[in-house]
């Protein structure tokens, strides 16, 4: 077996080891989560960044924000 990538969206992760002939491999970490997300579209979830990833999304767009709105003089 060699090294299968997480196929949802956004995710790094290596070493992937669950497999669904529909969606692709998918990590501990992603699967954990979609665990935790009772009856969430499948399609759907491996189609949107992990939750750690959207944070980080958020939090560099609203840095962005402030930076726009306080800039340096």
């Amino acid at each position: 077996m060699g090294v299968m990538s997480c196929s949802r969206l956004g995710c790094d992760n290596i070493m992937c080891y669950n497999y669904s002939p529909t969606y692709g491999y998918i990590c501990s970490e992603c699967l954990a989560e979609l665990k935790s997300k009772p009856f969430v579209n499948l399609t759907v979830f491996m189609g949107t960044p992990r939750e750690d990833v959207l944070l980080e999304l958020e939090r560099e767009l609203w840095e962005q924000q402030i930076d726009k709105e306080f800039y340096k003089s």
